[in-house]
């Protein structure tokens, strides 16, 4: 299980065997910093299945709002459903082609994507611990 606290679109996407679901809050939240004008406290966080082999997505709403030549906003949930199988750096990159495709270079908002993924068994946590630790560091 992962609780998530929501505090304003976008929702955030799990990928499960294929297939998308999108994480809407039970109770909708102010986004941050204006919780103070609520009458009410707010509710706490959401309980979400979070099983092995599960990707999820958290990510800004430059991504969505992408636009293609047709004006078309990114299919998000549609690319997500038709990615390969890959490692988390390798999924960034690969979506990363997929929305400089889709605007023809022309990203006009801020796009942060992260991805979190539920390993299957300790020895792939471990493999992927590994190549992650023994990669390229950033020089100081």
């Amino acid at each position: 299980m992962i609780q998530v606290v929501n505090c304003g679109p976008p929702p955030p996407l799990v990928l499960r065997r294929g297939k998308i679901e999108a994480l809407h809050p039970a109770s909708p939240r102010p986004p941050l910093g204006l919780e103070d004008l609520m009458n009410s406290p707010t509710a706490g966080p959401d309980s979400y299945v979070f099983a092995p082999g599960d990707r999820l997505l958290l990510y800004t709403d430059g991504v969505v709002e992408a636009r293609n030549i047709d004006n078309d906003f990114f299919p998000l949930p549609e690319a997500l459903e038709a990615a390969p199988a890959c490692t988390p750096p390798e999924f960034l990159e690969w979506l990363h082609q997929v929305l400089i495709r889709h605007t023809r270079g022309q990203l006009t908002d801020d796009v942060a994507v992260l991805v979190i993924d539920r390993f299957r068994d300790d020895t792939e946590s471990k493999a992927t611990e590994n190549a992650i630790t023994s990669g390229p560091r950033p020089s100081r």
